[in-house]
């Protein structure tokens, strides 16, 4: 009977042994707090305040069970808090009854980061830990941080920050203060799924004002970050390889919580180049930014401003196709054929300035190029203008220059151009006018002001100017008609639609108030004939009353007081305009 109740005692000893190891001791809270504070109190500048309750379990690995914890640094600013916290204790100081931390995992907990006076603030007690490390001679052992299911509320008044990040998961590994810290967590943000991984060499030379290779990776269901390089000067200074990469503008304008532009193409966004920065300006050297089914490359800069940020830089692109950036902008024209009344707006997002400098070998529009091109886009909430400061468009200079400001009305948009010394027979070749051959120029300068294209062309003022060279006329004699007209009425199609009309030049002047356009004058004189063009044009709706009086000139272009006259009334809707002569043909 020995031998069973031997073994009988044995294992009531174990089972009384396990049932203690598992048991959940109270303990003090104070001796707790001060042996966390001993620990990272006087060389990491966070300590923690006491504890609610503390409960020692040994099994199966000795830990503290911590309820309604707080951490803060030596300032006084709350780190964070947590209704529950486990700290597994290291097995060779507890068997000498001290208290020394491995890892930490914190459930719930919520932080407070504060850029501007937290503890990542010049006064912050982070700011001066590794000063007291060299000071003391001590080297904590900082251990595993592990988080679940966190808050992490990050604000900031001088950067207009104010944002979470909810159901934060995952690891802070930074076993030694000298060593190198890893973080991996995963969490939400504004709803979407967010991803952090990141790596620093080494904190405390950084901290120092030294540089520290870092690199961190974000990545969330439509956007990823990368950055590569080091952190410098003590503070949160980057400097190195930078790559972004998003679904699209209009998604990641969603994403951060920006008004966006609705006409905004979709597609992949992405940029890369050699970054050097902070949060309050980057500035991204050898950049390589895609978005819109174009390439740019140049040099920008980032910079946050109280109510936004700031875009700014130059750029360059081989071709800039304008139908695919405004592939999705609203339509000018109804389906009835009439200017469309739906509104819109053109102002730029609030909060959003620009400064960009952008050159082009080729701008194309609808079949249509102009080369070298360089421009400029600036913008504010006060409005946006964009600036052709130099471009070559069928062989002459192209310049104009447009500017959209909010008004009470809607937009007040202004509009100017000039092309100068260009062959004008091209360009009218362009848009299925293939007749003509000539150089010269014209000048238009517009305002108007509304929130439709209806609108628009309802207010629309201005004036404009056209000079034409020497040219001729294919397919189209006056001429020929002036002689027939002296034997008998003639047939516009029949009578004028043979030979061709060479001139010396041409030039005409035009007005337009409240969306209407009146020609001031219109001539062209050339050998054997002169032609002169008055009437008005409907720009709201689209319709057009002129006529056209042409008379024999001597061959230097002065019109002969008795020769024959052909007038031509060309009346009704742009599309589709009625033309007869004083016969009535």
């Amino acid at each position: 009977m020995r031998h069973p109740l031997k073994w009988t005692a044995i294992g009531a000893a174990a089972l009384l042994l396990a049932a203690a190891g598992a048991y959940r001791w109270p303990i003090s809270s104070a001796r707790v707090a001060a042996a966390f504070n001993r620990q990272l109190g006087t060389s990491a500048g966070v300590e923690l305040r006491r504890p609610a309750r503390v409960y020692l379990t040994i099994l199966p690995l000795p830990s503290v069970q911590i309820l309604d914890v707080e951490f803060h640094d030596k300032n006084g600013v709350t780190l964070a808090t947590a209704p529950r916290a486990k700290a597994r204790l290291a097995m060779a100081p507890l068997l000498f009854g001290d208290f020394q931390f491995a890892s930490v995992m914190l459930r719930e907990p919520t932080a407070v980061i504060d850029l501007d006076r937290g503890p990542f603030a010049k006064s912050g007690a982070f700011r001066g830990l590794f000063a007291s490390s060299d000071e003391t001679g001590a080297e904590p052992s900082l251990g595993d941080l592990r988080v679940e299911h966190g808050l992490l509320h990050v604000v900031s008044a001088e950067r207009g920050v104010d944002t979470l990040i909810e159901d934060i998961d995952g690891d802070v590994d930074w076993p030694r203060l000298t060593g190198p810290v890893n973080i991996a967590l995963h969490g939400h943000w504004r709803g979407e799924p967010l991803a952090v991984n990141a790596w620093l060499a080494d904190p405390g030379i950084w901290m120092n004002g030294n540089r520290s290779p870092v690199h961190v990776g974000l990545s969330l269901r439509d956007a990823t970050l990368a950055l590569d390089g080091a952190l410098v000067d003590g503070g949160a200074n980057f400097e190195g390889a930078i790559a972004a990469d998003g679904a699209s503008l209009p998604s990641l304008t969603r994403l951060f919580g920006a008004p966006s532009l609705a006409w905004l193409p979709d597609g992949r966004a992405s940029l890369s180049g050699v970054a050097r920065g902070n949060f309050r300006q980057l500035a991204i050297g050898d950049a390589r930014l895609t978005a819109f089914n174009h390439t740019f490359e140049g040099a920008i800069t980032l910079s946050a401003k109280p109510l936004g940020v700031a875009l700014s830089g130059s750029i360059a692109a081989e071709t800039i196709r304008l139908d695919d950036l405004f592939a999705k902008a609203p339509s000018l024209i109804d389906q009835a054929g009439d200017w469309s009344a739906k509104p819109f707006s053109l102002a730029l997002p609030e909060g959003l300035n620009l400064d960009l400098r952008i050159s082009a070998a080729t701008v194309e529009w609808r079949g249509h190029a102009i080369q070298d091109a360089a421009f400029s886009l600036m913008g504010s909430g006060a409005g946006v203008s964009a600036t052709l400061s130099d471009a070559l468009a069928y062989r002459g200079a192209f310049k104009g220059e447009a500017t959209i400001a909010p008004g009470p009305d809607g937009a007040e948009i202004r509009l100017s151009a000039s092309l100068l010394n260009a062959d004008i027979g091209a360009l009218a070749a362009d848009f299925g006018l293939g007749a003509y051959s000539g150089v010269g120029g014209a000048q238009i300068a517009l305002r108007a002001n509304g929130n439709s294209p209806a609108a628009l062309a309802r207010g629309l003022s201005g004036e404009g100017s056209l000079k034409l060279g020497a040219g001729v006329i294919e397919g189209l004699s006056f001429e020929e008609a002036l002689r027939r007209s002296e034997r008998r009425p003639i047939n516009l199609y029949s009578d004028m639609r043979t030979g061709r009309t060479t001139f010396n030049d041409a030039e005409a002047e035009v007005t337009i108030e409240n969306g209407e356009a009146r020609l001031r004058s219109a001539t062209m004189t050339g050998p054997g004939v002169c032609v002169a063009l008055s009437g008005t044009a409907d720009l709201a709706n689209r319709q057009m009353a002129t006529e056209l009086v042409a008379t024999r000139a001597d061959q230097n272009g002065a019109p002969n007081a008795d020769g024959p006259q052909l007038k031509l009334t060309i009346a009704g809707p742009w599309s589709r305009p009625v033309i007869k002569s004083d016969s009535g043909a």
